[in-house]
């Protein structure tokens, strides 16, 4: 969202560690409640000016969400179109999250002014102001367009990641060389969280939200208990993360890292570049040859759908209930609620964690929770005798 969730770490520590965490002030989504009432359209439309993070995304679900529940689904292509703009989005953030996590003096403007322009570039090419339209209109990208802004993209991604972007099949070994011997920002970014004290911080054992949750995801969102649920997520009673390294666990590269240094901050932060490197490897070279295309058959006026993407931050769900033709009820859970269940993530991570050094485990929390989710404004408080 534009105003972003206010969050307060407080770590209790005891003979030398964090003894326990406690999470306060957790923003409720409620941005959601706003579209009871409206037609699909006007939801849409809410969501692009709410949403300034994970824009595309949301909207994605959501138009994905009003076509499955009233049986109007856009032509193949428009989800083709789609899926290349979340892919750019997802690239774009997590670039400009990295940047972020420099300090001042290690980048230029222009490194972030690129990005921004490129992904701006990319809108215009994929005709962005009716890839969303609900029920579909009509589409008219531009391929001459699309190819300009791919470039763009490609040199941006190459001044901040350097030989990585180009690698087929890197190995840790290949990482740690690329990170001692080049300029680019991203690998001065890896040279310092491979640091010892760095590398393994913030290990957590919290289970990955399966895929396949959809259909008890629907069965708890249309139930009694769907406001309670909202305000502390779970999977079969147990928080779940979802973010850029669980979606890459099982990659070579990234287990590879586990292996190493655990699957603290250096392998959660190698699994964005790695998701950078892979996303732009897949967008298409030339856009998908396609006419400018006709509208879609009339809705249906009722229905119900639930529909997951995945945003930069983690998997984004979005539940829609239409009754003649207008919102009857509308559930989001963002990434958020789950990577900061009370219990969750958060707890996990930092439990434990050496504190005798207090300014310096500070630094790693922060650098930590900015890694996770960059939406999320937040104060660490260490705490001694309180757990």
């Amino acid at each position: 969202m534009n105003r972003k969730s206010e969050l307060s770490i407080r770590c209790g520590i005891a003979d030398g560690r964090i003894a326990g965490v406690k999470l306060h002030g957790r923003a409720v989504q409620t941005v959601d409640k706003l579209a009871y009432g409206k037609t699909p359209q006007e939801a849409i439309q809410l969501f692009s000016l709410m949403f300034a993070l994970c824009g595309h995304a949301h909207q994605r679900a959501a138009v994905n969400a009003f076509e499955q529940a009233l049986l109007a689904p856009a032509p193949p292509a428009v989800g083709q179109f789609r899926a290349i703009a979340g892919s750019v989005e997802i690239i774009k953030e997590h670039a400009l999250n990295l940047l972020l996590n420099l300090s001042s003096g290690e980048i230029t403007p222009e490194l972030p002014q690129a990005m921004l322009a490129a992904a701006q570039a990319f809108g215009k090419a994929l005709d962005s102001s009716a890839l969303y339209q609900f029920p579909y209109g009509t589409l008219a990208p531009d391929a001459s367009a699309y190819e300009q802004a791919l470039c763009a993209l490609s040199s941006g991604l190459h001044a901040m990641l350097g030989d990585f972007l180009g690698w087929t099949h890197p190995s840790l070994t290949g990482v740690g060389e690329w990170q001692r011997d080049q300029a680019c920002v991203a690998a001065r970014y890896m040279q310092h969280y491979a640091q010892t004290e760095w590398a393994g911080f913030g290990q957590a054992d919290t289970q990955h939200l399966p895929s396949t949750a959809t259909e008890e995801l629907e069965a708890v969102l249309s139930g009694s208990n769907a406001e309670a649920f909202l305000a502390a997520p779970h999977w079969r009673g147990k928080p779940c993360e979802t973010n850029a390294y669980t979606r890459l666990a099982v990659h070579p590269l990234i287990r590879e890292a586990v292996t190493t240094h655990g699957n603290g901050l250096y392998a959660r932060s190698l699994a964005r570049l790695l998701e950078i490197r892979l996303l732009f490897d897949s967008l298409p070279r030339q856009l998908p040859t396609c006419s400018k295309l006709s509208a879609c058959a009339v809705p249906a006026a009722n229905g119900t759908a639930l529909v997951q993407v995945e945003a930069s931050r983690g998997r984004l769900l979005h539940r829609v209930e239409v009754r003649d033709g207008l919102i009857a009820a509308y559930r989001i859970i963002a990434p958020t609620q789950w990577n900061f269940h009370p219990l969750g993530l958060l707890s996990s991570a930092l439990t434990g964690q050496d504190a005798r050094d207090e300014e310096h485990l500070q630094r790693r929390i922060e650098a930590w929770v900015a890694t996770l989710d960059p939406c999320v404004a937040f104060n660490v408080l260490l705490e001694h005798g309180v757990q």
